[in-house]
């Protein structure tokens, strides 16, 4: 079914307006703004570590490649926080905007695991894992987003607040599995020295 991007967005803006007038934020944009931040670090862990690595355990033009994507995915998401930011007070297009830039983060993500050449298992190990937790951290906030349209087609007063809030929690909830799937993937050793190395040069925690 095709979405009405248009009623979505100007529903979800006039509700961040009303909550704006009284002085409040709507609670999906602070969750989102607290999670951008943990992604992003997040990607220039991956970033550092993918570097560290260049020319012993991943070949050069792989990593070359790899570190084209994540810059670009480093401006993306700079381009979303813009967005998140002036969906509170912006028109029609700006959640349809924020969908769009989600999906290319996504689809620029997978296409590092499907280019991945390398041959020594932990470090494509560690990785899939990283891209991973990274690809569920933005499929969370694309999900709420979409989820979102078909409810706020009829929902109205209290119910646009109760959504609002459900799709804060959902987002909440991904920002702190984001938070400890990273931590795991750091702290776990594995049989290779070099990659260990890189590990414990990352920061062991994301914000």
């Amino acid at each position: 079914m095709k979405v009405n991007w248009n009623r979505f967005a100007g529903l979800f803006v006039l509700f961040s307006a009303v909550l704006l007038m009284s002085g409040c934020t709507p609670a999906w944009i602070g969750a989102a703004e607290a999670l951008l931040p943990a992604i992003s670090a997040a990607i220039s862990a991956i970033l550092a570590f993918v570097m560290s690595l260049e020319g012993k355990t991943i070949p050069a033009d792989v990593s070359a490649t790899i570190q084209k994507i994540l810059n670009g995915i480093k401006t993306e998401l700079d381009n979303l926080k813009q967005l998140i930011d002036a969906a509170q007070s912006g028109g029609a297009s700006v959640i349809s905007k924020i969908e769009a830039v989600l999906n290319s983060i996504l689809a620029n993500l997978s296409s590092i695991l499907s280019g991945l050449s390398i041959n020594d298992s932990p470090t494509l190990q560690k990785i899939t894992e990283f891209i991973g937790i990274a690809i569920a951290a933005v499929q969370a906030i694309l999900t709420v987003v979409s989820h979102a349209t078909g409810q706020l087609k009829t929902a109205a007063g209290p119910q646009l607040e109760a959504l609002d809030n459900a799709t804060a929690t959902t987002i909440k909830t991904a920002h702190k599995s984001l938070q400890n799937s990273y931590k795991e993937i750091v702290g776990t050793p594995t049989d290779n020295f070099q990659v260990n190395e890189a590990l414990g040069a990352l920061p062991q925690q994301l914000p």
